[in-house]
C-alpha cells in the first residue's frame, strides 16, 4: 500500500459539519489520509462541541490541534513531513463517494504536467456556485474513470488549481507555494496561492469522471462578486446558522452523513438539506448590519438607541409623504 496523503483540515466554529466530514472520510476514504485538524473556536459553546469530537474514539486516529496566532507557521510545520502528497480541506467538505489512494497517486505520477488531483471536480460539476455561472468544459481527456484537462485553457472552477478544498498536490510543490504565501486564515491562504497560477509550470489537472467531494457552505459564505452590503448580510446569516448547528450538535439533533442526499451533485459547492437552519434577516437586522456590522440582538443599548432614531426619522418621512398625498 502506498503512503497515505498528508491532509490539513481547517475548522472554525463548526464542529457540527466537521463531524460529517470526518465521518465521510471514515466511510469513503478510510485508508487514504493522515488527518491534521486545526481548530479555532471563538466561544465556550463552540469549544464544547469540539470537545465532543476530540473525545470520540472513532476519531482517535486524527491529530487535532488548536489554531495558534501564527497559522502560517502551524501549516508549514504540518506540511514539512515525509509524505509525498499533501492537501487541504475545509470543515464543510464532504467526501460523498468512495475514493482510493492508488487511483489518486497513480494519476499524478503518470504525468509530470499534473499539478493536482481534484476530488471536487468531475464532468457532473457544471455549475460554479461562487459566481453563479456555468462551467464550460473543452479538450477533456477521458481515460476510464478519470478525466484530465489543461487548466490554463479553462475558467471558473476548472481553471482554478490552487484550492484548499480537496486538491491533492505533490507535497514539495504545495510546501514551496505555501511558504511564499502571506495569510492568517484558510481564505487568505487560497487567495495567496491563486497569485501563482500564471507562473506555475504544471498545466494539467486530473479528477475522477464524477466528483467525489462537495462543499456545503451552510455556515460560511464564499468570495463572490456581490456588493459589500449583501456580503455583510450573508456573513451575519452564516454566523447565526453556525450557532444553530452548534446548538443542535450539542443536543445530538444535527443531521448525520447517512441522512444527506447526494443524488444530484452538480457543483463543487452546493446547498444541501441540513434541516431547519435557515435565517431570516429582519428590517432591524438589516439596519444594524449596515450601520454596525452585526445583527439587532448583538448590538449594545447605545447602538439600539441610534437604530431606533433611524427608524423614527424614516417614519416621519413616510408620514409627511402620506399627508402630502392626502
Amino acid at each position: 500500500m502506498s503512503q497515505k496523503i498528508n491532509a490539513i483540515v481547517f475548522s472554525k466554529d463548526n464542529a457540527a459539519q466537521l463531524s460529517i466530514f470526518l465521518d465521510s472520510v471514515n466511510k469513503n476514504a478510510p485508508n487514504v489520509f493522515d488527518l491534521n485538524v486545526i481548530i479555532n473556536s471563538t466561544n465556550e459553546k463552540f469549544f464544547e462541541a469540539y470537545s465532543i469530537i476530540l473525545n470520540d474514539k472513532k476519531y482517535s486516529h486524527v491529530n487535532f490541534e488548536v489554531s495558534t496566532d501564527n497559522i502560517k507557521e502551524q501549516v508549514l510545520l504540518r506540511l514539512k513531513t515525509k509524505h509525498d502528497y499533501s492537501c487541504f480541506f475545509l470543515d464543510d467538505n464532504i467526501i460523498y463517494k468512495e475514493i482510493k489512494l492508488d487511483d489518486i497517486i497513480s494519476q499524478i505520477e503518470s504525468d509530470d504536467d499534473v499539478v493536482c488531483f481534484s476530488l471536487r471536480l468531475g464532468d457532473n460539476t457544471t455549475k460554479c456556485y461562487t459566481l453563479g455561472a456555468e462551467n464550460v468544459l473543452s479538450g477533456i481527456e477521458y481515460c476510464g474513470d478519470f478525466m484530465k484537462w489543461d487548466w490554463t485553457l479553462h475558467y471558473l472552477d476548472f481553471g482554478y488549481p490552487f484550492s484548499t478544498e480537496g486538491h491533492i498536490y505533490r507535497r514539495k510543490d504545495i510546501y514551496k507555494l505555501t511558504r511564499k504565501s502571506v495569510f492568517v486564515n484558510s481564505e487568505e491562504l487560497e487567495a495567496s496561492l491563486f497569485e501563482y497560477t500564471e507562473t506555475f509550470p504544471r498545466n494539467k489537472m486530473v479528477s475522477y469522471k464524477e466528483s467525489a467531494l462537495v462543499g456545503a457552505p451552510a455556515g460560511r459564505i464564499q468570495q463572490s462578486i456581490e456588493d459589500e452590503m449583501e456580503i455583510k448580510y450573508k456573513e451575519s446569516e452564516a454566523r447565526v446558522r453556525r450557532e444553530k448547528m452548534n446548538e443542535m450538535f450539542l443536543e445530538d439533533k444535527f443531521i448525520n452523513l447517512e441522512s444527506i442526499d447526494f443524488s444530484n451533485i452538480e457543483g463543487c459547492h452546493q446547498k444541501l438539506d441540513f434541516g431547519d437552519i435557515d435565517v431570516e434577516t429582519s428590517a432591524l437586522d438589516k439596519v444594524s448590519i449596515k450601520k454596525f456590522g452585526k445583527r439587532w440582538d448583538e448590538t449594545t443599548e447605545e447602538e439600539k438607541y441610534e437604530i431606533d432614531e433611524i427608524f423614527d426619522k424614516f417614519k416621519e418621512i413616510v408620514n409627511q409623504k402620506e399627508q402630502e398625498n392626502d
